[in-house]
This record gives structure tokens, sequence and C-alpha cells, in this order.
């Protein structure tokens, strides 16, 4: 079975532009979050309530941009998971009828967090098996 991807989907509003009619760096940032939010709001039952992920660092690339009313796909998938984090990819492109368009990337090192404690706890195994059905490499 080959490995999952991940998507969100969103559309560039009039309020996430700049003066200039291109998307304000932020917004990216921005959406990716939200991706990783649902993302784990439609894969965990328990997120929020007994776990959560903190993010401890981010890294971004701008490749190119997008504009008002561009039609904009976030990709994510799992590039690194150990017992208690896991590296989250992020691509982002701007799609129209013939074809998509990477216009930025982005990883995040997601910690796995006790809600009740507010520490970082050993990820649980229903978290893993979500994790390695996004894993881009092998099974953990």
């Amino acid at each position: 079975m080959g490995k999952r991807v991940y998507t969100w989907s969103t559309v560039v509003s009039i309020k996430e532009t700049d003066l200039s009619g291109s998307v304000y760096y932020l917004n990216y940032l921005s959406w990716c979050a939200k991706a990783r939010e649902v993302f784990a709001i439609d894969n965990y039952e328990k997120f929020g309530s007994a776990y959560s992920f903190i993010i401890r660092s981010v890294e971004h690339s701008f490749i190119a941009g997008a504009s008002f009313q561009d039609r904009i796909d976030i990709e994510i998938q799992i590039d690194e998971i150990t017992k208690t984090s896991a590296k989250m990819v992020l691509n982002i492109y701007r799609r129209d009828k013939q074809q998509k368009t990477l216009i930025g990337t982005q990883s995040q090192k997601l910690v796995t967090v006790d809600v009740q404690r507010g520490r970082p706890m050993r990820t649980p195994s229903e978290v893993m098996r979500v994790l390695n059905r996004y894993h881009v490499t092998k099974e953990c």
C-alpha cells in the first residue's frame, strides 16, 4: 500500500493580500498551521483532550507567490518519527485547471504533549499508526 498524502485546500481571499494583490507572507504560515490542525482533528479521536502537539521548530521556504482568488492546496506527509515527536512536511501548491505549481515548503517539528500535565509524552500508539500511514519513508 502506498503512502497517503493529506490535502487541505483554501482559496485566497482579498484580506490575505497586500496592496500589490500578492498574498502577504504570514498567511502562508497561517495556512500551514490550519492544515496541521485540521489534519489532527480529522485523524485523531482524542486530539486536544488527552494529548496535543506543540511546535518545536518551523522552517519555511518561499518559491513563488499567490494572488487573490488563487486556489491553494497544502499536501502533508510525515518525514521523521520518534517516540515523542514527528517532522511534518507541508508542500504548498497553487492550483489551476491544468496544473499545480509548488509555491512553498514548510517543515514542522512536532512534540506530543500530555494536555493535563503540559509535558512531553510518548506518542500514543493510535497516533503512531496515523503518522506511519503518512510517513514518506519506512515504518517505525
